[in-house]
Order: structure tokens, then sequence, then C-alpha cells
């Protein structure tokens, strides 16, 4: 019996454009937007992955993008401290730091990192995570992450529709004045924001759907892509999570991925996907025996297939061919001199 008979089938836009590898990829957003941009770099596309760090709701997005955009450097009087570390309330955690200079010095070179790569990109990833907000109490700046401040620090609050799309039009002006050519991608997060409670989840994805179809509608070269609707919608069913029943089981990322491969990538595009998976899979092998002929056999296969890939279509694989020794093995996979 076929397992379609069990599901709805999924719903995907007829896309005008594809995704090639010759395109170079921008991601920021939420979680989930780290999912995909990181399968994509593993499997050899030149990828700029939330340089920001993971941002959820549409105004940290947006500002973000905004800074990266104009290549607006922060100093250290943007920074806050918590009498032990120093924090950016525009960046996840990852940046901070007991040296304010530390801190400065690694954001900056993550803004002028993203810079070159939104000057170049063909394409950028937006990933939406929530429309709730923790505003600061002493000044209402939306905040990225609170870094554990104490509560009273904050307030709460859902964003409407309209600042949802003001914030994102103005962020892709202004991405779109660096870089004309560049194609958007929107998605929601199928992420549950289970802390807000299933309601208020809800009804803050709902902000999201509405102020992306709108930005959709008013802008050219822009796009949604129903990962919400992939998992929420035709899986359905908590196999398809983590045990804590709200992020997305590999599995599911695995589905989503599916449809972006076979709706967003043009034929020769999932031609070289496809040899460069199969040595993604070969490069996942860890033998219980490296020292013998036989693996050494198979390192000297995979080296070629490498070689071949890479005279083929042109993809990299410096750093995977770095792995292994290849002076003990030929390229007939014989055992060479050490």
């Amino acid at each position: 019996m076929s397992v379609q008979r069990w599901m709805l089938p999924p719903e995907v836009p007829k896309y005008p454009v594809t995704i090639s590898y010759r395109d170079t990829i921008v991601s920021i957003g939420s979680c989930f937007s780290e999912h995909i941009a990181h399968h994509m770099s593993a499997h050899k596309w030149k990828v700029c992955i939330n340089p920001f760090g993971i941002l959820y709701n549409p105004l940290s997005v947006g500002r973000a993008l905004q800074r990266v955009a104009k290549c607006r450097l922060y100093d250290v009087s943007e920074l806050v401290s918590d009498g032990e570390l120093w924090h950016s309330w525009d960046h996840h955690g990852r940046f901070s730091h007991p040296d304010p200079d530390v801190v400065v010095r690694r954001i900056n070179a993550e803004v002028e990192r993203a810079h070159r790569y939104l000057k170049e990109a063909r394409w950028l990833f937006v990933t939406l995570g929530t429309a709730y907000v923790f505003q600061l109490e002493s000044n209402g700046t939306v905040v990225a992450n609170c870094h554990k401040f104490p509560s009273h620090y904050f307030r709460r609050r859902r964003l409407r529709v309209s600042e949802c799309v003001d914030a994102l039009s103005e962020a892709l002006r202004a991405v779109r004045q660096l870089n004309p050519a560049v194609q958007v991608l929107l998605t929601v997060s199928p992420v549950r924001h289970v802390r807000d409670g299933l309601i208020a989840n809800t009804r803050s994805k709902s902000v999201l759907h509405l102020a992306v179809e709108e930005i959709v509608e008013r802008k050219e070269g822009v796009y949604y892509f129903p990962a919400y609707e992939l998992l929420i919608d035709v899986l359905r069913d908590y196999r398809f999570y983590e045990s804590d029943r709200v992020h997305p089981s590999r599995e599911a990322i695995e589905y989503i991925w599916q449809q972006m491969h076979d709706h967003l990538l043009d034929e020769s595009t999932r031609e070289v996907y496809a040899e460069v998976h199969k040595i993604r899979m070969a490069l996942e092998h860890r033998p219980l025996h490296p020292d013998t002929a036989s693996y050494r056999r198979f390192v000297g296969s995979l080296l070629r297939q490498m070689e071949l890939v890479e005279q083929k279509w042109g993809i990299d694989f410096s750093e995977e061919k770095a792995l292994y020794n290849v002076h003990q093995v030929d390229t007939e996979g014989k055992e060479g001199a050490k």
C-alpha cells in the first residue's frame, strides 16, 4: 500500500528561477535556516550562514541585513556587560566574551565577510521563527537575544503584520541597492515556540505568514518556500520531530531538503549534487581497520572520485582530500611510498 495514501501531497510552487552550483548563497534567520544551509555547504555550495548567529524575529533579521548590506561596523559603545561577559543586543550569545574588543572584532569580521558574500550572492535565504519580540524597557529597542539578563530589563509583545512587512521591505531595499540581482527565498520556520504556548505560537506564525505573503506580492524576485507546511501539514506526525516534540528530526529535514532539491534545482545541478552526495556518504565511512590494504584501496577509489568531480564540475574537494594521507595511496589504489 502506497504511503501517499496516508499523507497529503506536498504543495510547492513552481519557481521561475533555479539554484545552481555557481550560485553564492547568504542564509539568515532561525535555527531551521542553519539546517538547510549547513546541508548545502556540506555539499559544496558557497554559503554564508547566519553572520549574526541565530535570529528569530523579523525586526532583528531586518536590522542585521541592513548592517551587512551597508557594511556598518560595530564599536564597543554598542555592547552591554552583565559583569562577566560583554554582549551585543543584535547578536547570538556565541559572540559574547569577557573582553569587549574581542566581541567587536568577531562581530565586525562577520559583518565584513557577509557583506562580501551578499555583494556577489545569487540567493538570499531568510527564515523567520517568531513574531514575538523582547524590547528594552529603557528605550524600546528590540533585542535579538536577551543574554539571560533579568526579566525586568524587557517587555514582551507580538509584532503586527505591518511592522514585519516594513522592517523586511526596508532591509530588502538595502540588499538590492548593494546587489540588484539577488533572488530572495523566504520561509517560516516549522520549529514551534512552545514556551509561548501552542495558541500564541499559532498566532505568531500566522503573523509571519501574512507578512511574507505581502512581501512576496509586493516585490519582484522574492519567493516563498513552504517549509512550515511541509512539516506541519504534510508529514504531520511526532515521528518527524526530535524528542523535544518541537524541532524537526533528521528525516524531516531531509524530506524538506528533498522538496527544495526537486523544485529549485535544475537538472544539471541535481546531477552534480548526486555525485557530491555519493562522495559525502563515503567520507562518513569510519574504518575499523585503517591500516589494511582494503581500506587503502577504498581511499584510493574515493580520491579518484573526488578528482573526477573536480575536473568535470569544478567542485573543490581540497579540504576533504587533505584529511587523507595521499602519499600512502596512489591513483591506482595501491600502496605508495611512505
